[in-house]
């Protein structure tokens, strides 16, 4: 027989400790089983006895494979009461009992699930809180990603070094044309003492004549 996952029988073992726990004042006609000297008849309605200290002691023997079955177990004990006892209006009060057992149980089994496994239905390997905070270490890590310094980017979107690239293109262009401007200078320098140096030669040419 497979035995029981882990999670499940943390499971059922918080239900049953609540179920069986003095706290609730209606349990105590389901923790033991039936006298069946004091009702005879009760082997004759009922096809399958039980209680809830069988049921616990199923459960650390390692006798149900899943916890629906610790459950179903569970719940049988409320169903025989209501079976037994149905017909006799002076037992009456046993079947509310019994009735409000099965609600007990239904919480304690929501319970349960909520606190082990976060609210499932099925034994998941991870719990609600881990799924949490691995959401929440996934949008720690996209916060805290470095966003691009605007220092260090122009407005076209480029980055710093393409910047600086530009400005060595720009220095080398405004380098270029101070040159082109200095040589502009002397060749006019250069035009100015020709036209002068024509001039002396008229000069000689006319003392000459």
């Amino acid at each position: 027989m497979p035995q029981m996952s882990k999670i499940d029988f943390q499971i059922c073992r918080d239900v049953m400790t609540a179920l069986t726990s003095k706290k609730i004042k209606k349990n105590y006609l389901f923790l033991e089983p039936i006298n069946l000297l004091e009702f005879p008849t009760y082997i004759t309605l009922v096809k399958r006895p039980m209680d809830l200290g069988t049921v616990t002691n199923y459960l650390n023997d390692d006798f149900y494979s899943t916890k629906e079955a610790c459950f179903a177990d569970a719940a049988l004990c409320f169903d025989n009461a209501e079976t037994f006892n149905r017909d006799d209006s002076g037992r009456a009060w046993i079947v509310k009992y019994a009735m409000d057992m099965k609600k007990v149980l239904s919480k304690e089994k929501k319970r349960a699930e909520k606190n082990r496994m976060g609210g499932g239905g099925g034994s998941s390997g991870g719990t609600s809180l881990e799924l949490k905070l691995g959401k929440c270490g996934k949008k720690r890590v996209r916060d805290d990603s470095p966003s691009p310094r605007r220092d260090s980017v122009d407005g076209s979107g480029n980055s710093g070094n393409q910047k600086s690239s530009g400005k060595i293109k720009l220095s080398i262009k405004t380098q270029t044309a101070s040159s082109t401007s200095s040589s502009s200078a002397v060749d006019n320098n250069i035009n100015g003492n020709g036209k002068r140096s024509g001039e002396s030669s008229s000069k000689e040419r006319s003392i000459r004549s």
